[in-house]
């Protein structure tokens, strides 16, 4: 199965890198080729209409 979306991506890449770590060899073969998970924040989150200051006044 192919991920696609970056949370795909995201969780194949932390699968292989927990299988490295329990000893799996071809995922230890495989970690140096994998790309580093992406840091920060995924996605931007923004309060909801209900949740802004009115400025109308």
């Amino acid at each position: 199965m192919r991920a696609t979306s970056r949370l795909g991506v995201l969780l194949v890449t932390l699968a292989a890198f927990t299988a490295a770590d329990a000893g799996d060899r071809r995922a230890r073969q495989a970690v140096p080729l994998l790309e580093e998970p992406p840091g920060g924040d995924l996605w931007a989150l923004r309060p909801a209409a209900e949740q802004l200051d009115s400025i109308a006044g």
